[in-house]
């Protein structure tokens, strides 16, 4: 049995210097899946599907991969300071102060500020890019330009690790977790008789209307990286903590009827498994009801973002008993 932090150890190899290695993304999946569905595709050359044979309503699982943040050099500056872009603009830039970056040719520099750009703001949270800039120890801009040049690609670096048997820390979890979440979901229903699709592509991409239609699921559950960060999006700004378990997001109107978060939410409490609800507009695609969990990452936009393990089993638990009721309606 694979454990969760070497699933993530192998899916750190699909990241290069410009971001997911899609090709190479494409190949390891269908080596870490192949033992637990009957079939494999890919689609329109982005989308990987797994298909798990057996009986009942179908049921749609997809998980999306997030580019790393990539960052790109955009100016020397002549003290031997890199200015730089964050290619997919998804960090406050006070969050990445202090954090390592490693370059295309081997160069491991730190984002900091200067002091005075500090002093100029009222709180670091109003800190700017453009008062950012990478040091990597050159002396001069003729130093650094003789191993780095403008335009060059740099990703975050980092370490990773396992500890206290339940948390892995390292950079790019929010890219993968909820990959590491849908392989773990795989291997856990593996001997659940039920018909489950699982879909996974590169975020941009989403889910595949055309895709949805062709497979044609009674239940579309979406896997999803809830940051720290995102909180503040919370539209009734309910109290929730990440500590407190997964997060499902619970559309607008909730009835049990109409609403399958809700039922997902009812299950967990009458199993006794800590979950959350994030109250978030609701997504429709081809006219079905998305509902989405949320795995909670903690230190996000950092090199040691953290995931709890125990937030995973939470989830595998929640689904086994989802999918043992469906099929027990189903026969009844």
């Amino acid at each position: 049995m694979t454990s969760l932090y070497e699933r993530y150890l192998k899916l750190l190899n699909i990241i290069n210097m410009s971001g997911v290695n899609e090709s190479k993304m494409l190949q390891e999946l269908e080596s870490l899946t192949t033992s637990f569905v009957d079939e494999s595709s890919i689609h329109n050359e982005h989308y990987f599907i797994c298909h798990k044979k057996g009986f009942g309503e179908k049921i749609l699982l997809s998980a999306e991969i997030l580019e790393p943040y990539t960052f790109v050099a955009n100016g020397i500056k002549k003290e031997g300071l890199i200015e730089f872009t964050e290619l997919y603009n998804r960090a406050l830039p006070s969050y990445l102060i202090g954090t390592n970056v490693k370059f295309q040719h081997g160069v491991i520099g730190t984002i900091r500020t200067k002091n005075e750009d500090l002093n100029k703001s009222d709180n670091i949270a109003s800190i700017n890019a453009e008062m950012l800039y990478i040091d990597v120890g050159a002396t001069s801009d003729t130093d650094l330009k003789a191993y780095l040049n403008i335009g060059d690609y740099g990703i975050i670096s980092g370490t990773s690790y396992e500890y206290c048997g339940n948390k892995i820390v390292g950079p790019h979890l929010s890219s993968f977790s909820t990959l590491i979440l849908m392989l773990e979901v795989m291997e856990i229903l593996d001997d659940i008789a039920t018909d489950i699709y699982f879909i996974c592509s590169k975020w941009k991409y989403g889910l595949n209307n055309d895709l949805v239609e062709k497979i044609n699921p009674k239940y579309i559950i979406s896997f999803e990286s809830q940051l720290f960060e995102d909180i503040s999006l919370n539209e009734f700004h309910t109290p929730i903590k990440f500590d407190k378990g997964p997060f499902i997001s619970n559309g607008i109107p909730n009835t049990c009827e109409k609403n399958f978060s809700e039922i997902l939410y009812c299950t967990a409490i009458e199993k006794s498994i800590s979950f959350q609800k994030l109250f978030v507009k609701s997504f429709e695609i081809n006219k079905r009801y998305i509902s989405t969990i949320k795995l909670p990452i903690r230190h996000s936009f950092s090199a040691m973002e953290c995931i709890d393990c125990m937030d995973i089993k939470r989830i595998t638990d929640l689904l086994k008993h989802i999918i043992t009721k469906i099929q027990e309606v189903k026969n009844a």
